[in-house]
């Protein structure tokens, strides 16, 4: 018997596309985006994580795209440091 995959972005590491048809929490997408990019995104406000953002395409984007695109919804701001991308609130 064979099974399918409910999840739209399970071959995402490959395609490097996610695709969201509903509203998703940072949280997700930060963790699609470690998987895609092997990147270690983290939060210093887990307020951040709950913050959503509507149905949605990232095409194969470069990561800072993707970051720009969430940075015009959310007043959120990255660093990196130690290998980690640290997200934090922007003052406003």
């Amino acid at each position: 018997v064979k099974e399918t995959n409910a999840d739209i972005n399970y071959l995402s590491w490959k395609t490097g596309e996610l695709n969201y048809t509903d509203k998703v929490t940072l949280e997700e997408v930060f963790k699609d985006l470690n998987e895609i990019y092997k990147t270690n995104i983290i939060t210093d406000n887990v307020e951040i994580d709950t913050l959503t953002i509507r149905p949605t395409v990232f095409p194969n984007y470069e990561l800072d795209t993707v970051f720009e695109i969430l940075f015009r919804v959310h007043p959120l701001t990255k660093q990196e440091s130690d290998g980690k991308i640290i997200i934090s609130k922007r003052d406003r």
